[in-house]
């Protein structure tokens, strides 16, 4: 009983590391050079810039 009271004291004192790869900083991810990369918790999403349009991915200029 001493025991299991002691082992559960201890691993309730286990700090929980979370750890978020940036993907923008350490280029791995696949945004287009025309976009803006914005890292998330566990991913990053593309945004096309202005005078741009696409999926972030692929970003295309407005031709006149």
């Amino acid at each position: 009983m001493m025991i299991n009271h002691v082992f559960k004291s201890f691993s309730s004192q286990i700090p929980f590391v979370d750890l978020d790869i940036d993907e923008c900083t350490n280029g791995k991810h696949r945004c287009d050079v025309n976009a803006v990369c914005n890292n998330t918790r566990g991913s990053y999403n593309c945004t096309c810039k202005d005078g741009f349009y696409g999926d972030g991915i692929n970003c295309t200029g407005n031709y006149l």
